[in-house]
């Protein structure tokens, strides 16, 4: 039976013991019955991990800012410039999203160098793979130069650019924080 609500489909099977649940798989598969097409499970699917990318840069900024109160504090006392502060949290916060680009670019590029490599990395183990198939499939890729997987620059640029401004986003509610927080209570914090 399909469920009527995303909330009745979470708890379908909640009386087997030991399995559980991916939330992103739980979303797809409740977009999937509800006949929604791939595209509109896809983008849940990204929607969801660019919450949980989101949510977990916000919280590192929070906890810097927690851990840096006295600093801010007598930043403060100094005279230092609000936006001054702001923009140190959002320049952090910034770094995190671009590192986690990076870092992200690097697995990608890394998965596509071995799988347009599937062949010569097999035969060095001692094992045998024939894509011969696969290359027919699909029409001999289209002019791809027999390469399983390309990611082209643009997309490259395009992933660094969003992962940062995914971290910019996520910091803009921690740094705004930093900035409204007392001069002298910062001073006592410990």
């Amino acid at each position: 039976s399909k469920a009527s609500s995303l909330s009745e489909y979470t708890y379908v099977d909640t009386l087997s013991k030991g399995i559980r649940y991916n939330k992103n798989d739980v979303v797809i598969e409740f977009f999937k019955d509800a006949g929604c097409t791939d595209k509109v499970a896809t983008w849940a699917e990204n929607s969801g991990k660019f919450t949980v990318a989101y949510d977990d840069i916000a919280n590192t900024m929070t906890m810097a800012i927690y851990e840096r109160t006295r600093e801010i504090g007598v930043m403060k006392v100094l005279g230092c410039k609000l936006w001054y502060i702001r923009s140190m949290f959002l320049a952090e916060s910034g770094a995190i999203g671009l590192l986690g680009g990076v870092v992200g670019v690097a697995i990608s590029l890394a998965i596509s160098a071995v799988l347009n490599n599937l062949t010569a990395i097999m035969g060095l183990l001692g094992g045998s793979i024939d894509l011969s198939g696969l290359s027919s499939a699909f029409g001999g890729f289209g002019g791809m130069g027999g390469k399983i997987s390309i990611i082209p620059p643009w997309l490259i640029l395009l992933a660094l650019v969003f992962a940062t401004l995914v971290g910019l986003v996520s910091g803009i509610a921690p740094a705004g924080r930093a900035v409204k927080i007392s001069s002298l209570e910062a001073i006592r914090h410990d």
